[in-house]
């Protein structure tokens, strides 16, 4: 799967001889080879991520098991190693990051920072951000669990804006739409297609706006803008 396995299992897979598929994320895989490169320097490993993620417990499987996962920058334990080395979850903002090592320089002698947060999660933050600020109402499609749609949420409600979070059509009200003639969308990176069309087409038909377009730096990135004018 996207999100990794701990190190155990793999091994205990490979020990059977069994054929393996690894699917891991690029990214993901990355930030367990840092895990494990900075486990072997003699680093305490600080994760900032959501401890029950698959994800991160796969990615502090790398560290040995001994990794310290803080779910905030304000999450943090009075002291650390000598030294420490700081990841993320992909999918945590850079703003989050930025805090937490920021707050941890103060507290060990050494501090080695990689930057382990996907591209295109970014992306999709800064141009989820830009949207919000050219409409009238957000919608964004995705999980109620999943970090990055709940990030995409936040940086919109911070825009100032009416957002709404749904994870399938039927969750839309037609009088979110009243008197609204911009409406942006936008989903979480493990958003189906179908889903998001799906929404886009009932928001169209609600309003039945002239025109529709895509807007993205990225052929992932999903963000469309409807506009009724």
């Amino acid at each position: 799967r996207a999100h990794g396995v701990p190190f155990t299992h793999l091994e205990s897979l490979r020990r059977q001889r069994v054929e393996i598929i690894d699917a891991t994320c690029p990214f993901v895989k990355r930030s367990q080879r840092y895990a494990k490169a900075l486990q072997d320097e003699g680093y305490q490993v600080v994760i900032l991520g959501d401890r029950e993620h698959p994800e991160v417990r796969a990615v502090g499987s790398y560290a040995g098991g001994r990794a310290v996962v803080v779910e905030s920058p304000d999450d943090l334990p009075d002291t650390f190693g000598p030294k420490v080395g700081v990841l993320a979850q992909t999918t945590q903002s850079e703003e989050a990051f930025l805090r937490l090592v920021h707050r941890i320089v103060p507290k060990a002698r050494v501090v080695k920072v990689i930057n382990t947060i996907c591209r295109s999660t970014a992306a999709r933050l800064a141009e989820t951000e830009r949207l919000a600020r050219r409409v009238q109402i957000m919608i964004v499609v995705g999980g109620r669990k999943s970090h990055n749609t709940l990030e995409l949420v936040r940086v919109c409600r911070l825009a100032g804006i009416e957002t709404h979070h749904v994870e399938r059509v039927e969750e839309l009200q037609v009088s979110w739409f009243r008197a609204r003639v911009n409406v942006g969308i936008s989903a979480g990176a493990s958003t189906p297609d179908w889903v998001i069309d799906g929404v886009a087409e009932a928001i169209h038909a609600i309003g039945n706006p002239a025109r529709g377009g895509w807007c993205g730096n990225q052929a992932d990135d999903v963000h469309r803008v409807l506009n009724n004018s």
